[in-house]
């Protein structure tokens, strides 16, 4: 459904139902770096395994999608786009109670994948949200301060900072489930944390149990791009032609004299550098000293015709007279 799409950007004809029935799950994803010196965390290897259905109650099937190799669905086209981590974790309350248990989508802030997320707890007493920088090769320095040195999870940590109160989210206005808005929140405080490790407060416990990786699509739908590219083909076409063909412009002029004589006047412009119109300008004058002739002697027939007939009809009528 539309709801499923992080972002949706139909055309102006395109609605929701214009959207393929299908879906797809992800069951693997592959990721190499280089490690050698020369081009050390550069990507080598993007592989999506999913199970593609292409209707509802269809049965699956596997398909491999890899960086620039999508794969087509009913007519549509699926990209992977991007990856990056998503720490596991499991929050307790005051209690014991397990009141978070799942996996978390951190967004990548630089090519070693430093990681930023937030994790909201709406259901404990009080509510708990934590900020997270999450290191899939950890390091720390004076200048940079915790950061990751290196794509691969060699040696993954997380820093969070724990704050208790209220998250805000009863108030009926949206929330970007990246940001946590602490304006009535206190802080509990700061703590790195390695995968195992459990950090308690007063207000409940934080256990960081692991990561995974998560993949982002894109879908392409354009059943009308075979006429585009039709089309785009015809107006590269007409364009060639219209580089290669000498252009210019021929003007003919006809007015009577004072004699009552037919003048003709013609002239050309060439709308090309190298152009030269004068055989153009010669042939078209040719063209008019012909018609010119033709209507004048197509004239004179016809006056010949009616002065012979005018003359025979006189004859006719010195006859009957006699």
């Amino acid at each position: 459904t539309l709801t499923q799409y992080d972002a949706w950007g139909g055309g102006r004809l395109a609605t929701a139902d214009s959207i393929p029935p299908f879906s797809f799950t992800l069951d693997d994803f592959d990721v190499e770096f280089e490690r050698s010196e020369a081009q050390r965390g550069a990507p080598r290897l993007f592989e999506a395994r999913v199970a593609v259905q292409n209707e509802p109650g269809a049965g699956a099937r596997e398909e491999l999608i890899e960086v620039n190799s999508p794969i087509s669905i009913a007519g549509a086209k699926v990209f992977l786009v991007g990856h990056g981590y998503a720490p596991s974790f499991i929050v307790r309350d005051a209690s014991g109670d397990v009141v978070f248990d799942d996996d978390v989508v951190f967004l990548p802030q630089d090519g070693n994948f430093t990681s930023t997320g937030v994790i909201k707890i709406p259901d404990s007493d009080p509510q708990l949200g934590f900020r997270g920088l999450f290191l899939p090769t950890s390091a720390i320095d004076d200048i940079r301060g915790p950061h990751s040195v290196f794509p691969d999870a060699d040696d993954p940590s997380v820093f969070l900072s724990a704050w208790y109160g209220d998250l805000g989210l009863d108030s009926g206005v949206p929330q970007s489930i990246y940001s946590l808005s602490t304006d009535e929140m206190e802080q509990i405080g700061l703590r790195a944390l390695v995968p195992g490790q459990v950090w308690e407060f007063a207000q409940g416990e934080i256990e960081f149990t692991g990561w995974t990786r998560w993949s982002s699509f894109q879908i392409a739908f354009d059943p009308g791009k075979e006429a585009a590219l039709v089309a785009s083909v015809l107006a590269m076409l007409a364009l060639t032609v219209s580089l290669f063909t000498r252009r210019r412009r021929i003007w003919l002029r006809a007015r009577d004299d004072e004699q009552g004589s037919t003048l003709v006047s013609v002239a050309g412009l060439s709308k090309s550098e190298a152009g030269d119109v004068s055989e153009d300008v010669r042939a078209v004058q040719q063209i008019a000293a012909d018609e010119i002739a033709g209507h004048t002697a197509a004239s004179n027939e016809t006056t010949a015709t009616e002065t012979t007939a005018t003359e025979t009809t006189v004859n006719d009528d010195r006859e009957l007279e006699q």
